[in-house]
């Protein structure tokens, strides 16, 4: 990639996130470990948990989950929808869920499921939220499908995994269908991997948050791979209004 970013620390950790962020075949192996899992996806699952994100800064990517979740509910492969989302932390003054709510009813009619909102202010608190309300009021739930992009669920199907871990819920990824394969290069994919390896723990046995005395230095750390990938050249993805009538089409609605 032409660029090394040098680590502040010493630590195995943030070593391990600069071979990530430097090295392609490192970038590859990762998303084949990820990849794997997308082959178990069955035909149905309870719930469809939809991942909040901001509908004022990335319209045609939130809009897309949403749909993918109407879709699902109206081809009768989920029982029930929850979106998750309150004002996130770095982008404010969006309750994500009740937007996401507000769409799904209005304009896409989604009306043959129930639908839920949880909220928190970062992806963790949304999925713990999701997973404490499922505990309480949804006991019998045995599957999710988690709705996001797959370059996002990268990082977050391990917080998943280790947030619902003793549940025995089946977490399966769902990512948003007719998406760009995984690149190696994309920027988003560099930033989520390396974020989720230094954050989440993805090469642990057991993927966990990282909480300690350095998780200021790792925030630093991870303020600039985010700057750095932002600037690179990014990959344009299909614009909602062209991507809804080949999913329609897709799924035979």
């Amino acid at each position: 990639m032409g660029m090394l970013v040098e680590a502040q620390t010493g630590s195995l950790r943030l070593r391990l996130a600069e071979r990530v962020f430097t090295d392609s075949t490192a970038r590859r192996r990762l998303i084949e470990s990820y990849e794997k899992r997308l082959v178990e996806i069955p035909e149905h699952a309870d719930v469809a948990l939809v991942l909040g994100n901001s509908m004022k800064l990335f319209p045609d990517r939130y809009l897309k989950r949403i749909y993918v979740s109407h879709i699902l509910a109206k081809v009768g492969k989920v029982k029930e929808i929850i979106f998750t989302g309150d004002n996130d932390h770095d982008y404010r003054n969006e309750n994500q869920a009740e937007i996401a709510r507000e769409v799904a009813i209005k304009n896409f009619g989604t009306d043959s499921v129930k639908i839920s909102l949880v909220g928190g202010d970062n992806t963790e608190k949304n999925l713990v939220c999701a997973r404490d309300f499922i505990f309480e009021n949804k006991p019998a739930t045995n599957s999710i499908f988690l709705i996001s992009e797959n370059f996002h669920l990268l990082r977050v199907l391990p917080q998943a995994d280790w947030i619902f871990g003793e549940s025995k819920i089946d977490i399966y990824p769902y990512p948003v269908p007719l998406e760009e394969q995984l690149d190696v290069n994309d920027p988003g994919v560099i930033r989520e991997l390396v974020k989720s390896l230094i954050y989440n723990r993805t090469l642990a046995r057991t993927a966990r948050p990282f909480v300690g005395p350095k998780k200021g230095e790792i925030d630093n750390y991870i303020n600039r791979i985010t700057s750095i990938t932002i600037g690179m050249p990014q990959i344009k993805k299909m614009p909602f209004g062209e991507w809804k009538p080949l999913v329609d089409e897709l799924f035979a609605v």
